[in-house]
């Protein structure tokens, strides 16, 4: 029965050669197409989702009724959210504020006689590693950012700043702001993660966001941690 198959589409070709060479690239072309929407399709479902605690983790989002005819919807909130969440719900177990520096603003970093510009600096609270699966390369990553003028970097800007020294206890400058101790280096994040820094500076060390805690500034990406126990609805 193949045999005869092939007989047919062999004479077929023969005789309409330009027919046949057309609907070959029909086909081809459509499986690529098919092919490339499903690995497009893959990634964009993969996101977030490698973190061991992805179902327990939620990120906040508001309404804005600046305009009550037309509300906005708000990807960040104000700083006070997270903290302020984490002490009334009790199914909140972590939260972290992150905050891009200078609300996207490129940063000056100066690393020993290295002076490179550095567009994924965020700011953020320590609960970023319990929160997420950041993998530690050196130092102690948990605890990296629980005091002011600390900084962690990724793997990729670690060796870019320092080379092949080790930079934990070393120093870089940002800005003008006061010197920043690197205390621990992590992996780089993955390509399907919407988290993505090069380097996480503690909250701490951006004066005005702890001083002004406050509702009308939404200009914080909040995370929260809830419960293993908790109702998600």
């Amino acid at each position: 029965m193949l045999s005869n198959y092939l007989k047919l589409s062999f004479r077929s070709l023969l005789k309409s050669p330009l027919f046949t060479a057309l609907n070959v690239l029909g086909l081809a072309l459509g499986l690529a197409v098919s092919l490339l929407l499903f690995l497009h399709i893959r990634q964009e479902m993969s996101f977030d989702k490698y973190h061991s605690k992805a179902e327990r983790i939620h990120r906040v989002i508001i309404n804005s009724f600046w305009d009550p005819a037309s509300p906005d919807m708000l990807a960040n909130a104000p700083n006070v959210v997270g903290p302020t969440m984490k002490e009334t719900i009790p199914a909140v177990e972590q939260f972290a504020r992150l905050m891009k520096h200078e609300f996207g603003e490129s940063a000056f970093v100066t690393a020993g006689e290295n002076k490179l510009v550095e567009t994924k600096l965020f700011w953020a609270d320590p609960g970023v590693f319990e929160i997420f699966d950041i993998q530690p390369v050196a130092g102690d990553l948990k605890s990296s950012l629980s005091q002011p003028n600390t900084v962690a970097l990724n793997r990729s800007t670690a060796i870019r700043y320092f080379g092949t020294s080790n930079p934990v206890g070393q120093s870089i400058k940002i800005d003008r702001m006061p010197p920043m101790e690197v205390k621990a280096v992590f992996e780089d994040f993955p390509g399907n993660s919407s988290l993505n820094p090069n380097i996480l500076g503690s909250f701490q060390s951006v004066k005005w966001a702890n001083k002004q805690m406050v509702w009308s500034n939404s200009s914080f990406e909040t995370w929260v941690l809830l419960n293993a126990d908790a109702d998600r609805k």
